[in-house]
């Protein structure tokens, strides 16, 4: 018979029987902490535990004005019991030892001398990278902030040329002279801040909408509640998404994705803010740029950028 003894083991709310071996031990730093969590459960119970770890992603329904929209929600996974902010991250599992289902042979259904595993688990759990912990983990499509599990910002540039007829010469005794003969041309820097945001395990990407969003800009002022991060209208472009599919042992269509914008947002001299929408105009400075054939801006705004998160 098995020498294990479970009448000290504890069951978690999901009812798997857990045996704590060791820990939790700690380490960290100033900004995150890890902990390891040594514990034995059944093999009847790996899997259910596995799902308590690591919950499968779910589709909500959210009544909007233009109707209901899909939406897909990670709960949050496993906490460390006794820590607001420790969160599973990955784990191993290993063979520990086999016991004898039914030593006496009372039940005449089960076979003679068979057995079952123990596993022995060590789990690691993280703080999250958003610095989520009980009480604000819950994702929620209405506050797009919440839906984010890393967001990540770039610094770019776009050089941009400044016609010769456009720029003058400061002199060393601070005289100013014109450009003339068209001596030189000049180029100027415009800065782009390339925002990431990455979500994981997001169930059944719409990539419909996500194809029809590509290369648009937002139509309304961005905020932290209704995308994740502000921008005046027309200043952030939609420039793609890069995922993995990671459905793995839940069978689920599931993308860890990371999605993929330029915000172009700067006050010129003379208080215009500059949009994707405005190019500089030699002679007469910053002005929208629209298309011959039909008069509209050059780069097409919608109402929602956030549709490109939704789900189908």
């Amino acid at each position: 018979m098995s020498g294990i003894d479970w009448s000290s083991s504890r069951q978690t709310n999901g009812g798997t029987r857990v045996k704590i071996l060791e820990g939790p031990n700690f380490s960290g730093t100033e900004n995150e902490s890890d902990a390891t969590w040594t514990v034995l459960i059944q093999e009847a119970d790996f899997d259910n535990f596995l799902l308590e770890l690591f919950p499968v992603p779910v589709t909500v329904l959210l009544l909007t004005a233009n109707g209901l929209q899909t939406w897909s929600i990670k709960p949050p996974n496993m906490r460390l019991p006794g820590s607001a902010t420790l969160y599973a991250r990955s784990y191993t599992a290993n063979g520990f030892e086999r016991e004898i289902i039914d030593p006496f042979n009372a039940d005449p259904l089960d076979p003679v001398n068979t057995y079952a595993s123990v596993y022995k688990m060590e789990i690691t759990f993280s703080t999250d990278a958003f610095g989520k912990k009980e009480g604000n983990e819950t994702q929620d499509p209405q506050d797009k902030s919440t839906l984010f599990d890393d967001h990540t910002i770039d610094v770019t540039g776009q050089f941009l040329a400044v016609g010769d007829t456009d720029i003058k010469w400061k002199l060393a005794n601070g005289n100013i002279e014109n450009n003339d003969k068209l001596q030189v041309g000049a180029h100027k820097q415009i800065p782009i801040a390339s925002h990431t945001l990455h979500r994981k395990r997001v169930l059944n990407p719409n990539w419909e909408l996500i194809r029809e969003n590509l290369g648009k800009i937002n139509g309304s002022a961005l905020t932290e509640a209704n995308f994740g991060f502000p921008a005046a209208t027309k200043t952030v472009m939609f420039l793609g998404v890069s995922g993995t599919r990671i459905g793995g042992r839940t069978g689920l269509s599931l993308w860890d994705m990371s999605y993929k914008l330029a915000h172009r947002e700067f006050q010129d001299d003379d208080g215009t803010v500059v949009t994707w929408n405005h190019f500089l105009r030699p002679g007469k400075g910053w002005q929208e740029l629209l298309r011959a054939a039909d008069e509209k801006p050059i780069y097409e705004s919608v109402d929602d950028l956030a549709d490109i998160f939704r789900s189908t």
